[in-house]
């Protein structure tokens, strides 16, 4: 098994039986293909001589495709060995090496090691949103593809997820605790799962709050659009990949991985069908499927379809005086790998207001930004309980956990701490003194115990730090 994996290259999907989670097994695997084949007809080659695959896990679409296609040559790639192995065990039992020259390859989308018009047909089947410069991988795909090649992908939606999570954070908030068996804790998983989407929807294409993250990107037609065409590609179609009730197919397999005991998921189910269709009201049909197929093609074809129109971006309300509460806790380590004029930063705690906040940043000369999306379900509970905000908002209203972050200049200057939010807006909360180390900056005269910003409880209060808009 070849390596072209960089340094450090690893994936959090080995710490799971990655089969049994998603159950992946031959039935699944023909299943899947034929859809594909359903939907998109001809622009799924049916035979080629040279098949790439980028991603292909365990196998789920390889089984499937190599059984009916058998190129007459295939590479199959996988970020980690584990699952290539599996895949790799998965084809042997249909002997498709018997007709086809397989080889295997680790490779994580990152590295250019495929020579210039290598391969008919590459595919991938939820891998783009792994990688966090999913451009660049693209622009390296393009280049392997031959002259009228294709390259097929399967990725999600975002517009699809965002009207999910809306929808899954209206039930978790109404499901009243104690009736049904429905407790806390209960409530607790069904808000972990939505924090760990609210983040990919709230910072698209966005690194520092995406790097960190196993599930990187959901996807945007107009953004993939252009990074078709920034990449070469001289056609992109875009295919929902979807029947009818696919919102509710979708919320079905989503409740099944919450973990929830089978009264509360049944009672979750129910609560969520008779608040259906909720946001899903508001989409456009090409929005109401949960991914879409995309078909990247060398050259633009006679019958090339119109990119469609730009979608909404950027805010459509600013509101004109929010108001904050906020408890948020900072270190600063000045002098941070031995640079003088370079002080290393940490912020926790929470931040919930009238306008959505997207960052707290730390300001001197240089800024540090710490994405405002983790899950605090006591801001959820005891700061929203007249449900003034939005539920995922509130749920989602901690500090996040970023890389290092540093900011210069002179340890003798103050250090602001800004709530940027969605809209635009930046307002000014406080300023750390120059040489001081700690920090407790909060709205709160006497914040109750478990709404401490960090379990340390850092003390040190800076001027001018109460409520401002």
């Amino acid at each position: 098994m070849v390596s072209f994996l960089p340094p450090g290259a690893e994936t959090a999907l080995d710490a799971i039986d990655y089969d049994t989670v998603y159950k992946v097994d031959a039935l699944s695997s023909d299943r899947l293909y034929a859809q594909c084949r359903r939907f998109l007809g001809d622009l799924l080659p049916a035979r080629v001589d040279s098949y790439l695959e980028v991603g292909a896990g365990t196998g789920l679409f390889t089984l499937g495709y190599l059984s009916a296609a058998r190129p007459q040559r295939a590479l199959i790639t996988d970020i980690s060995p584990k699952m290539l192995d599996v895949c790799r065990q998965r084809l042997a039992s249909r002997a498709i090496a018997e007709e086809s020259e397989v080889s295997y390859a680790l490779w994580d989308g990152t590295v250019n090691c495929f020579a210039p018009g290598t391969f008919d047909l590459i595919t991938g089947f939820s891998v783009l949103h792994h990688i966090l410069d999913y451009q660049d991988t693209l622009a390296i795909l393009q280049k392997a593809l031959a002259p009228g090649g294709r390259a097929i992908f399967l990725e999600p939606s975002a517009a699809f997820h965002r009207a999910l999570v809306d929808l899954v954070a209206e039930v978790n908030s109404a499901l009243p605790i104690g009736v049904g068996g429905w407790t806390t804790d209960h409530q607790a998983q069904v808000a972990a799962w939505i924090a760990e989407n609210y983040v990919n929807i709230k910072y698209p294409g966005d690194g520092l709050a995406l790097e960190l993250r196993e599930d990187k990107h959901l996807f945007d037609p107009a953004a993939l659009h252009k990074a078709a065409a920034n990449a070469g590609f001289g056609q992109l179609r875009i295919i929902p990949f979807a029947d009818e009730q696919e919102a509710w197919s979708a919320l079905s397999v989503y409740a099944g991985q919450l973990g929830l005991p089978p009264e509360c998921h049944r009672l979750f189910l129910a609560r969520c069908a008779a608040m259906m269709p909720g946001p899903f009201a508001y989409l456009s049909a090409a929005d109401r499927a949960p991914s879409f197929l995309l078909v990247f093609q060398q050259e633009a074809a006679p019958d090339e379809l119109a990119p469609t129109g730009p979608r909404a971006s950027g805010p459509v309300f600013r509101h004109p005086c929010p108001h904050f509460r906020y408890d948020i806790a900072v270190e600063v380590r000045e002098g941070a790998a031995g640079d003088s004029t370079q002080a290393q930063v940490t912020a926790s705690g929470w931040v919930l207001g009238d306008a959505e906040v997207q960052y707290v940043q730390l300001e001197r000369i240089g800024t540090a930004r710490f994405p405002v999306a983790g899950m605090r379900l006591d801001v959820a509970t005891i700061m929203n309980a007249d449900r003034r905000y939005p539920p995922a908002r509130a749920m989602c209203s901690g500090l996040n956990k970023t890389r290092e972050q540093y900011i210069e200049g002179l340890p003798g200057d103050a250090i602001r701490v800004i709530i940027a939010t969605v809209d635009g807006g930046r307002h000014e909360i406080g300023r750390i003194p120059p040489g001081q180390a700690t920090a407790r900056i909060t709205s709160l005269v006497s914040p109750p115990a478990d709404m401490e910003a960090d379990p340390g409880a850092m003390e040190g209060h800076p001027g001018d730090a109460g409520e401002r808009s």
